[in-house]
């Protein structure tokens, strides 16, 4: 059977929530794990398909499928970096970042490189210091948004910085497949993308139902989660495109 990866996070739901639900028979062993370890299991072959970060999908050799994806225009509550004091304050100091996700960690790296000129101390976030042992900090996905601000530190949202910055969505997730599936597979996973369509235009449907879902999960209010899910793409248009293509650019030679 097609093995298939969604990120599991609460920014899926709209493309997954009618197959959580059993609205819809995906016809396809689904896999819910943090971006990067989706990355990883596509890139073993454990997966036939995935949702996965952008900076995997542009470091590896991946087919994109349906044109879907997780993109924002100017903001996505979801990617935050909390600061202590000035952005300029970061230059040298430790920020800590999460291990859960490629493309965010190398978005900040980006923003500090090549628009704000600062070079901080990068490290993964140890769960054994306090935050405020840190200048700068970095979540994503549920945990971000159940704190979308943290006291001591100004949040700043990563998706609206890099539209400031560039004038082009920001995109953090691509759908992609491996290019060596066998004619099985590739015909499965064929009728998979047409039941990825039915699951969105599902949740388009049926809002109340996914935000409940969404909040039941995080803990997150409704009216958050209707925000979130307004400005989210599940899409990917010519504009996202482009986008992929200057993260690309800016990204060569930036070790994530």
């Amino acid at each position: 059977m097609l093995s298939v990866g969604f990120i599991d996070y609460i920014n899926s739901y709209p493309l997954n929530g009618a197959f959580r639900l059993k609205k819809i028979n995906p016809q396809a062993q689904l896999t819910f794990q943090v971006p990067s370890e989706l990355n990883r299991m596509l890139r073993d072959n454990t997966l036939d398909a995935s949702f996965i970060s952008l900076y995997e999908f542009v470091e590896g050799d991946y087919i994109p499928i349906g044109e879907f994806g997780i993109a924002a225009q100017d903001a996505i509550l979801s990617v935050n970096l909390y600061i202590k004091n000035s952005l300029s304050s970061l230059h040298h100091a430790k920020v800590g970042v999460t291990s859960e996700s490629a493309t965010s960690v190398q978005l900040l790296k980006i923003l500090c490189r090549h628009f704000w000129n600062v070079s901080p101390h990068f490290e993964i976030l140890n769960p054994a210091l306090p935050l405020s042992d840190y200048e700068g900090i970095l979540l994503i996905g549920d945990r971000a948004l159940k704190n979308l601000t943290l006291p001591g530190f100004t949040t700043i949202d990563l998706a609206t910085e890099w539209y400031e910055k560039t004038g082009t969505p920001c995109v953090f997730a691509v759908f992609a497949a491996q290019k060596n599936l066998s004619l099985q597979k590739k015909e499965a996973l064929a009728l998979f993308t047409e039941r990825l369509k039915e699951s969105l235009n599902w949740s388009i449907a049926h809002p109340e139902e996914i935000t409940m879902l969404a909040s039941q999960k995080t803990g997150v209010s409704k009216e958050v989660i209707e925000k979130y899910y307004q400005i989210c793409h599940f899409k990917l248009g010519s504009e996202h495109k482009n986008a992929i293509h200057l993260f690309k650019e800016l990204a060569n030679g930036i070790l994530c």
